[in-house]
């Protein structure tokens, strides 16, 4: 070897280097041992299995892996759809995905890269070759992890907004008795796709639910007061979930 050759990390670096965590999403159990032995010798590798694809989102979600292992034929959800899935989901949309297919048909490897995959491999790849292409779309991670903190950033604070223009109509409208409307449409965008805490993601829930049961209430003239009551909770509880949103991201 050269002066000027680098050489090549030492398995001891690997091992202070941060874990990588890759989320193989294959229904066969058969597949999912075969990949755990192959990545056995990288101490920094940690392989978690989902067999079940319609359970592949949420599994992601509790993760987040640095590259996702996705094989293409599946039952229930087959491997295309959930690659679109991905690729929409503002927290998970940009993180490493190698497509496992049991072809080598262009065709399907064409159609898997337009869908959005970032790499596509015949099951089962060489040991040598599959721990490679891990290291390299991991090696991006962490530069697309700050584009998406960002992107979670401008989505929590649009649904922040959102709240209190909520509450803030909805006071004038008792107020005054104009119609309210609720507007809703950054919570329905985000809802599935910010992975809040079960406790958190009710709290909003609950929060757009009690706007519109004291407007119903107050349009309905069964008790203005009560409505007016409710709204002093919703207020507060907007105000609560201020920093709860903040600290997530």
């Amino acid at each position: 070897m050269s002066e000027n050759t680098p050489s090549p990390p030492s398995r001891e670096a690997a091992v202070t280097a941060p874990p990588i965590t890759v989320l193989l999403i294959d229904d066969q159990p058969i597949v999912g041992a075969a990949v755990r032995r192959i990545l056995a010798s990288e101490a920094d590798m940690r392989v978690q299995h989902c067999q079940d694809p319609a359970q592949a989102l949420g599994t992601a979600a509790a993760l987040m892996p640095q590259v996702i292992l996705l094989d293409l034929v599946m039952p229930g959800i087959d491997g295309l759809t959930l690659l679109k899935s991905f690729r929409e989901h503002i927290a998970l949309g940009s993180i490493p995905i190698i497509v496992l297919s049991a072809k080598e048909d262009p065709k399907i490897k064409g159609e898997a890269l337009d869908r959005g995959a970032d790499d596509y491999m015949v099951k089962l790849p060489s040991q040598v070759e599959l721990i490679a292409r891990i290291r390299h779309h991991a090696r991006h991670i962490d530069r697309i992890s700050q584009q998406v903190k960002q992107q979670l950033r401008q989505a929590v604070q649009q649904l922040l907004e959102e709240l209190q223009n909520n509450a803030r109509s909805l006071q004038e409208s008792l107020a005054s008795g104009t119609p309210f409307v609720l507007r809703d449409q950054a919570w329905r965008s985000l809802a599935n796709q910010l992975n809040l805490p079960e406790e958190v993601h009710a709290q909003v829930e609950g929060a757009y639910k009690k706007m519109q049961s004291a407007h119903q209430e107050a349009q309905n003239a069964k008790a203005p007061s009560e409505s007016r009551s409710q709204l002093s909770g919703i207020i507060e509880t907007v105000k609560e979930l201020a920093p709860l949103l903040t600290l997530l991201i």
